[in-house]
């Protein structure tokens, strides 16, 4: 879930301070009451309405990485997860390439033979 815009906070804080309740807030600007009071509370006791960075670990594969594999499999569609890594020299495990590809819409098939028609076995 992303976290609300500055713009919002900065209106949600204007209403309070010009004597709107939270109970009044909160619909108005479709958001939670339990939120309006957070970030009254934050702005209260920082000085500061800023959502607050995200935890987490940053990602093996950077923008750029992505956009090799990417062209690499555009090119190529039959390649496998170690044929992508060692191609383009990366330092991460073929699970992390895979989750790559798979946020990317890429799908597992790979070559794709086409049957026969039964009339021309005939």
């Amino acid at each position: 879930m992303k976290a609300y815009s500055d713009d919002l906070r900065e209106k949600v804080l204007k209403a309070l301070q010009s004597g709107q309740v939270a109970k009044e807030v909160a619909p108005r600007f479709d958001v939670g009451i339990s939120w309006v009071y957070k970030i009254k509370k934050r702005f209260h006791d920082t000085g500061s309405y800023k959502a607050l960075p995200r935890s987490g670990r940053p990602r093996k594969l950077n923008e750029e990485d992505v956009n090799t594999i990417s062209e690499m499999v555009k090119i190529n569609p039959s390649l496998t997860l170690n044929e992508i890594k060692e191609k383009g020299n990366f330092a991460t495990s073929c699970t992390t390439i895979h989750r790559a590809l798979k946020r990317l819409g890429h799908t597992y098939k790979k070559k794709h033979f086409l049957r026969q028609n039964r009339t021309a076995l005939m």
